[in-house]
């Protein structure tokens, strides 16, 4: 956007950002970054505080495009990995120099109540050239991956969302008036986190998994399930909480819509981040290969 950020809390990216002591790496030019070969890095810097920021690189999987770039504290452009489909919503590297990710494995696309939701269901790890080394899919009905991925010990943990037909949504007790911007008649989508590995086959194999419909209460409906008092309930969602957000950001029907999350090795914990009811949950982790 060519819009002051002014408004984001961030200094006017038109602004000279300071040098980084990062290697030095031959800046690559690509369209759109740069067009007509021009590349302004200071466009995509729009805040540096060298005393205080984390000096390193930053991994970008650009939405709906089908490549990765690895980019300095200036906005240089590290590395980047051209792949066959989209990445969805993130990749990392491991300690290994293997990029990993979430990445549709065709171009299919669902529309979700007039919003065209990209699809994951692949998990692909890719080495530094761009090469595919391995791979799973995911073949579990009305289930897909969602917007962050991390490694552990026994393979992935990976976000989720799943679709519960009317019947299921209407027995959680939820308030019509606040069905997430829906009626319900429609399904409705609830978030989990699933670890997975790779299978025979190349199929995703699900190790350990856990889903937010699972840990719901509400007081709205004594004969639906998770029926309780909301404020004695702290280690429960409560199911008819909304944290209004601009409708251009949420997805009808869409319960809580995770978009983080990270992993706490130490004290074998989950923890993950809830965009429509700005909320983070901590959630005990089994690490299945010490079983």
């Amino acid at each position: 956007s060519n819009e002051p950020r002014e408004w984001f809390g961030f200094h006017d990216p038109r602004s000279t950002p300071k040098t980084s002591h990062a290697p030095h790496f031959e800046p690559k030019c690509e369209y759109p970054l740069c067009p007509n070969g021009v590349c302004d890095y200071r466009r995509y810097v729009s805040n540096y505080d060298e005393d205080a920021a984390f000096e390193g690189y930053t991994m970008m999987p650009v939405l709906d495009w089908k490549r990765t770039m690895l980019v300095d504290m200036q906005g240089r452009i590290a590395h980047v990995w051209n792949h066959p489909y989209p990445t969805v919503k993130n990749a990392k590297l491991n300690t290994d120099g293997l990029l990993f990710r979430v990445a549709q494995n065709d171009n299919t696309t669902m529309d979700l109540y007039g919003f065209n939701e990209t699809l994951g269901n692949t998990i692909e790890e890719v080495d530094w050239e761009g090469e595919i080394t391995n791979y799973c899919t995911l073949e579990v009905p009305h289930v897909f991956f969602g917007n962050d991925i991390t490694n552990v010990k026994d393979g992935y943990l990976v976000l989720a969302w799943k679709h519960l037909m009317p019947s299921k949504c209407l027995s959680l007790g939820i308030r019509d008036d606040t069905c997430y911007g829906r009626k319900l008649t429609q399904s409705c989508m609830f978030d989990g986190v699933v670890n997975v590995k790779f299978g025979k086959h190349h199929v995703c194999e699900i190790v350990w998994e856990w889903w937010s419909d699972d840990h719901l209460v509400q007081d709205n409906d004594s004969a639906a399930s998770a029926y309780g008092t909301v404020s004695a309930s702290t280690d429960r969602i409560d199911v008819n909480y909304f944290f209004a957000q601009s409708d251009s950001y949420h997805i009808p029907g869409d319960s809580l819509h995770l978009t983080s999350l990270a992993y706490n090795k130490g004290r074998k914990e989950v923890m993950v981040s809830s965009f429509n009811k700005a909320e983070i949950y901590i959630i005990p982790y089994t690490d299945t290969s010490e079983k």
